[in-house]
């Protein structure tokens, strides 16, 4: 026969294990939601940079695509150009690209100068157009 005291301590071991058993079941649950939420978080961040990647992409086509118009409009000016002067060859046309209208070095320089300043901007303002539109899109 087991004693009073003895039942007693063994019903209070009994709580206790119950009561630790509920603690690590909550514990393991709140180590797989932190680990669910982390490996979360590693797929947002790389749904993040593929997604810059193809926007960088995007407007690297955007731009290469704009640039060969532009060389070609230019192309087709300049063959205009040669045909009203009569077949004649200038000495800008000589090597088949239109130059920006100088001989000197140091004028050229200075637009070739701020052809790149202009690029530059140019580019900052579809970066923070980018920036906005990525900002409206998360809101």
């Amino acid at each position: 026969m087991i004693s009073p005291q003895k039942h007693m301590e063994d019903k209070q071991i009994t709580e206790k294990h119950k009561a630790d058993k509920r603690v690590t079941e909550k514990h393991v649950l709140e180590k797989q939601g932190t680990e669910k939420h982390v490996a979360d978080k590693q797929a947002t961040e790389k749904h993040v940079a593929d997604k810059q990647a193809t926007e960088k992409h995007v407007a690297d086509k955007q731009a290469t695509e704009k640039h060969m118009l532009e060389k070609h409009v230019a192309d087709k000016h300049a063959t205009e150009k040669h045909v009203i002067a009569g077949g004649k060859t200038e000495s800008s046309t000589v090597s088949g690209k239109p130059t920006a209208g100088t001989t000197d070095a140091g004028e050229a320089a200075k637009i070739l100068a701020e052809k790149r300043r202009q690029a530059w901007l140019q580019k900052e303002q579809e970066e923070q157009e980018r920036l906005e539109k990525e900002e409206q899109e998360r809101m």
